[in-house]
């Protein structure tokens, strides 16, 4: 087990509003501005107490009894995966960190692990359903 200053765990969840989809959505890749809903997802910001490189291991998680129903319906547009940024700019696939393995699941948990350092501004997290 980890100590806990090691581990944090943060919830929070996908609504009408707040549920973009993948980089699809967004304008590099979308031609109607209403459909640019990608940067609309929830993001979580973390900062590291380090100078240096460190290993850090992030899992998306989802209560597999609330999602039943939806991924019965469209297991594709259900799948789950995330974003990896530096937290001071704009999220565009060309800055994402975890860009090789962004990968995008059916299943209700999905797991990477990223080689980040101590930024001042710290990065994002940028938690993704595959469709809005």
């Amino acid at each position: 087990m980890l100590e806990d200053a090691h581990n944090q765990v943060v919830s929070g969840l996908w609504s009408e509003k707040s549920a973009g989809g993948c980089h699809l959505y967004h304008k590099e890749y979308e031609q109607k501005a209403d459909k640019f809903t990608w940067v609309s997802n929830p993001k979580f910001h973390l900062k590291l107490e380090t100078n240096q490189q460190v290993r850090v291991k992030i899992t998306l998680s989802r209560p597999e009894k609330v999602w039943k129903k939806q991924i019965g319906m469209n297991l594709v547009g259900c799948m789950i995966g995330f974003y990896v940024y530096p937290a001071n700019v704009e999220p565009t696939k060309e800055v994402m960190l975890n860009s090789q393995g962004i990968k995008f699941v059916p299943w209700n948990e999905i797991s990477e692990e990223v080689i980040l350092d101590g930024s001042p501004d710290g990065y994002m997290i940028m938690c993704s359903t595959y469709e809005p």
